[in-house]
């Protein structure tokens, strides 16, 4: 794919339309020296249905959309990107979740165009949503809409599912590009169903330092440091249930965690070679969400704690011996 150059800034907001060059390829957010890369998998989901025809929503929402996509980092993490409207979802622009799709993604956000009819949001939510490995890494769900969809409560359903097949490890960010109130009320709740997004106006992302804040927030967070948690966490074999010495052992991380809370941590669970690939990842899976459940019972918040398994792919230790 060609190199995308001379990208112009472009929103209308409140009949006043602004532009501002610059040059996208020099533009990609990268981390600063206290961040890194904090999700391994990015969705984003753009409203083209028949209330975002009109006055100018639409290219106010390609516009935004656009300068994000712009913007997103050029590093190791699976993204994709989707329109949706009442038709069929093969008429929606869809560039599927995988490795390396970025500049599709990109040209996806230049070229992808309004359809019209109603707002299918709980069925975009639900097609999109498998796209997403609990395996993968961390998520981000960004979606640009005037939130103008109804049932809320088989919405919001619909966002809560796919963080329940995610473990909790989603984040969903939404950005209003409309006025109703009531469509601005069902994307700040869907921003809230997993403690760890946010939900942000059209006119928020005005310029583009402000849009950079917002790929910096989606995309970026603390530095983490590596707490390697010793044989006294080790579990008994084909068990995922922690031992009095292990607790002990991540008493400590908790009294960290909360003299710093601002900080999150990614526990990983591991298991040895014995067992079939696919029992060995849920087992890690399970011995992972054993030590959150128990952070958690200790004070610290869910939305804190990402979990993941690896099972036999990165043993904690060689395979070498009992």
């Amino acid at each position: 794919m060609r190199a995308l150059r001379g990208v112009f800034w472009t929103a209308t907001l409140a009949a006043c339309v602004f532009t501002v060059g610059f040059d996208a390829d020099a533009q990609r957010v990268t981390p600063g020296p206290d961040e890194m890369l904090k999700v391994g998998q990015v969705i984003v989901l753009s409203d083209v249905t028949g209330s975002t025809g009109k006055n100018g929503i639409f290219e106010t929402e390609k516009g935004l959309v656009n300068n994000f996509v712009s913007m997103m980092p050029d590093m190791l993490y699976r993204s994709g990107f989707s329109s949706f409207a009442g038709v069929s979802s093969s008429e929606w622009t869809h560039v599927g979740l995988r490795d390396g799709a970025l500049a599709y993604v990109t040209e996806a956000a230049q070229t992808y165009e309004y359809i019209g009819y109603s707002t299918p949001l709980q069925g975009a939510l639900e097609t999109v949503g498998p796209e997403f490995n609990p395996n993968a890494g961390p998520a981000a769900l960004v979606v640009f809409s005037d939130g103008r969809s109804r049932p809320h409560k088989h919405i919001l359903a619909a966002c809560g599912a796919i963080n329940d097949a995610m473990n909790g490890n989603l984040c969903i960010y939404t950005v209003n590009v409309g006025s109703d109130e009531d469509g601005k009320m069902l994307l700040e709740h869907m921003a809230s169903v997993t403690g760890c997004g946010a939900a942000l106006q059209a006119e928020d992302l005005q310029s583009p330092a402000a849009m950079e804040a917002f790929v910096r927030q989606v995309f970026f967070g603390p530095a983490r440091r590596t707490v390697v948690l010793g044989a006294e966490v080790l579990f008994d074999l084909d068990k995922a249930v922690l031992k009095p010495e292990g607790k002990r052992a991540i008493d400590g991380l908790v009294a960290d965690m909360k003299a710093s809370p601002n900080e999150r941590v990614t526990v990983e669970g591991h298991t040895c070679d014995l067992g079939t690939e696919a029992y060995n990842m849920n087992l890690s899976q399970r011995r992972a969400d054993a030590v959150k459940l128990y952070m958690v019972e200790q004070g610290v918040a869910a939305s804190r704690i990402n979990t993941q398994g690896y099972g036999a792919s990165r043993p904690a230790v060689p395979n070498s011996s009992e």
